[in-house]
């Protein structure tokens, strides 16, 4: 059946689950220790009341447009460790725009979505330059039989220049048309806010529903409930406050753990 966000705690705050390094990437560490990173913070956001959670190879550096067979058969070894019995709903997010393999795991493992941070803007990073090709996403859910499996397309993702500058309403107005189910919003780097009349702009432009996908805290996230239908959020739930590594723009190190009361706290400031 085709998915819906009604299906969900409205606003859905989804916690990182941020894998470490994987095999054949930067600095990677043993499956063990993957699977061991994992399985504690997905615990701790489960523990802090989180309402649903993500999966992601955020420390995979340098980052690639789709997973080597590595990679992908490690990916997918660790979902099947980390969503066994999961109690909330989850996604997938393969960096930096594997939507193939992503839908085939959501619909091996039950994924509710996966993020498309590439979908209707393309886009100039330092990994390289990404086109963006909506219907081929779409085309890539239907192969996969994840018709149920909802699109959280990225509008203008950060990490990345603009290839064609443009309002970020037309970018919403047309990632809601390609077949968006969520519009995920960000600031420029990991950590940092999406601006707030970004979000309004959106928000007014679509009826899809939005989301922020970085710098949400405990003490900014009212300001933006009005415009939104949740948030992703993860360097903020992490222990010890933000950590600058210049060379990725991260805020803290993989080994930086999720602290349980640091998602209390955030989800009591949802509520």
């Amino acid at each position: 059946m085709p998915f819906t966000m009604f299906s969900f705690p409205q606003p859905l705050v989804i916690g990182m689950v941020h894998l470490p390094p994987l095999v054949g990437r930067e600095g990677a560490v043993s499956f063990d220790a993957v699977c061991a990173r994992g399985i504690a913070d997905r615990d701790a956001l489960l523990a802090g009341g989180i309402s649903g959670i993500m999966v992601e190879n955020m420390y995979d550096f340098p980052h690639t447009e789709r997973l080597d067979d590595a990679r992908r058969q490690e990916f997918r070894a660790l979902l099947g460790v980390l969503t066994r019995d999961l109690s909330v709903p989850f996604g997938i997010s393969l960096l930096w725009n594997d939507y193939p393999a992503a839908f085939a795991f959501a619909s091996e493992f039950g994924a509710s979505w996966i993020r498309v941070p590439v979908f209707v803007d393309s886009v100039a990073t330092q990994y390289g330059t990404f086109q963006a090709d909506p219907a081929a996403v779409i085309r890539a859910r239907d192969a996969a039989g994840a018709a149920g499996v909802g699109i959280f397309a990225d509008i203008q993702v950060k990490h990345a220049q603009m290839l064609a500058p443009r309002p970020i309403a037309e970018s919403a107005r047309a990632a809601a048309a390609a077949g968006a189910d969520a519009i995920i919003i960000t600031g420029t780097w990991t950590g940092e806010p999406a601006a707030m009349a970004d979000v309004a702009e959106a928000h007014a432009a679509v009826s899809v529903p939005i989301l922020i996908g970085s710098g949400m805290t405990a003490a900014n996230i009212a300001s933006y409930l009005p415009h939104i239908a949740g948030c992703i959020v993860g360097t903020s739930l992490k222990a010890g406050g933000a950590h600058d590594r210049t060379e990725h723009r991260l805020r803290t190190p993989w080994e930086t753990p999720v602290d349980s009361e640091r998602v209390r706290v955030f989800m009591c400031a949802v509520q």
